[in-house]
């Protein structure tokens, strides 16, 4: 999902810098054509008329089929009240019914969590989780925002209050349950306000934390998680730049873009509980019927020898980081480390197997590097042969294989592979940003390979993917036709 939304989105069109029909139009069909759903954000100053028209030109005039929508913006930092909030919700939803019966309504969108304020608009004195006149519900997800070096213990702690609430009005509520999203978050709102590095948007911390707030969505069942990641003033790191990348031209990808990489790429789909049963870290794992996924964050000075048991066993090897996958049912363990204000991606297919581990650290970020990809996989092996577990030598992805030229405007790009790799056989993908894959090739490894590609690809990013030896490794293409 995409957000339209924010301060200056929050005005009606006419005479007043809102949105145009036209801009509307711009940006839900670039939303669309990158693949997204948009949500669309409607101005808590329009009249029911107003709402009912705009959805109209929007779904039924343009056939845009938005789905989702969110009503208003930040009113506690404009001063209203919850009885102001109530008023203009349930004036614009039924528009938006009218026109979309199945609509998927957001609000109020807080500027941070209020705990008294969201009592009284879920079920309380100004309810906006009931029905209009119509037997309709107003809003089908109760939404906040939260910045400004928030821990992931502080941001947990207001879903957990939201939540309950949530839960509290759902016991009416059965026949449509309400749920919850975060449609605003980063650690901070405006990089000049922060004193420390470390709470700054490209820091090592600031891309944790937001893989941390990506997991308490996954944890607590969110309808969406959307962080507020702009690509403000150019990414030269002024101010409002609170986006994914650095630079103009290169978009060398942060630590936030990397550890969304991490937690989005292997993602399984249900959440698996863990616990730490010595050490200080973050987990955030996910599983199903293929494997598990295993994000294992640190954010200590000091790097830990990690056991990672994939099941709720007892663990056999003593390390200072212990975890345990609660939902896990595989007798085995894993041995390794994460570095000091490091991060470690850990991939296993149904029958415990290490297919993917990666790992990153506050260097690489610093440096605006990736992640380091391991070769040479690990063993993992069931608790009867633990002495022997070890880890194998790791390759950093950068000096695997180089690209060139790169960006390409020349329908074509080159790969130098390693030398160790000559004579194997080597697999080249090439996907867009929307994974579709557009070229798969196999072919013997020569030391230097020229890969021609349809010139008719768009402008745009691509993901190289160079597998061999069991392993598989990525970099990024900018094509520029």
């Amino acid at each position: 999902m995409i957000r339209i939304g924010g301060t200056n989105y929050n005005k009606p069109a006419s005479g007043n810098n809102g949105l145009t029909n036209a801009q509307y139009d711009i940006l839900i069909g670039a939303i669309k054509g990158a693949g997204a759903e948009p949500i669309v954000q409607l101005s808590d100053a329009l009249t029911y008329q107003q709402a009912k028209d705009l959805v109209y030109y929007l779904n039924v005039t343009k056939n845009w089929g938005v789905k989702y929508w969110s009503i208003g913006n930040e009113p506690d930092l404009l001063g209203k009240t919850s009885t102001q909030i109530q008023t203009y919700i349930t004036t614009i939803a039924p528009g938006i019914r009218d026109i979309s019966a199945s609509a998927i309504i957001l609000g109020p969108d807080l500027s941070s969590y209020n705990a008294t304020t969201m009592g009284q608009l879920l079920g309380g004195s100004s309810n906006i989780a009931g029905k209009d006149s119509k037997g309709r519900y107003f809003i089908n997800c109760a939404t906040f925002h939260c910045y400004r070096k928030y821990t992931d213990t502080d941001v947990e702690s207001r879903i957990a209050d939201l939540v309950s609430k949530v839960n509290s009005v759902n016991t009416s509520r059965t026949d449509n349950p309400l749920k919850w999203g975060l449609t605003e978050f980063n650690i901070t709102y405006d990089n000049d306000l922060e004193s420390s590095a470390d709470n700054k948007v490209w820091s090592m911390y600031a891309g944790q934390l937001m893989a941390e707030v990506y997991g308490l969505g996954i944890k607590y069942g969110a309808m969406t998680v959307t962080c507020w990641a702009t690509h403000e003033n150019g990414g030269t790191r002024a101010g409002t730049d609170l986006g994914l990348f650095d630079a103009p031209t290169s978009y060398t990808g942060r630590s936030n873009y990397y550890h969304t990489q991490m937690l989005g790429l292997y993602k399984k789909s249900t959440y698996m509980p863990t616990y730490i049963v010595q050490g200080t870290a973050k987990v955030i794992a996910t599983y199903d019927a293929t494997g598990y996924q295993v994000l294992i964050i640190n954010e200590t000075g000091t790097q830990q020898a990690l056991t990672l048991r994939l099941d709720g066993g007892t663990t056999v090897i003593s390390n200072p980081l212990k975890i345990k996958l609660l939902n896990g049912s595989v007798a085995k363990e894993f041995v390794s480390y994460v570095e000091a204000y490091g991060t470690r991606l850990l991939v296993f297919d149904a029958a415990g197997n290490l297919t993917c581990n990666w790992r990153y650290c506050k260097t690489q970020s610093d440096a605006l590097q990736p992640p380091v990809v391991v070769l040479a996989l690990a063993k993992v092996t069931g608790s009867e042969n633990v002495a022997t577990l070890n880890e194998s030598v790791e390759g950093s992805q950068e000096n695997t294989f180089t690209l060139f030229p790169n960006p390409t405007t020349e329908g074509y790009f080159t790969l130098k592979l390693n030398e160790t790799a000559q004579n194997e056989d080597v697999r080249i993908q090439v996907s867009d940003i929307h994974g579709r894959n557009l070229y798969n090739s196999t072919t013997k490894n020569t030391g230097t390979l020229r890969i021609n590609f349809d010139k008719s690809w768009a402008s745009g990013l691509y993901m190289v993917t160079i597998n061999y030896k069991n392993a598989s490794i990525n970099k990024k293409l900018f094509i520029n036709n």
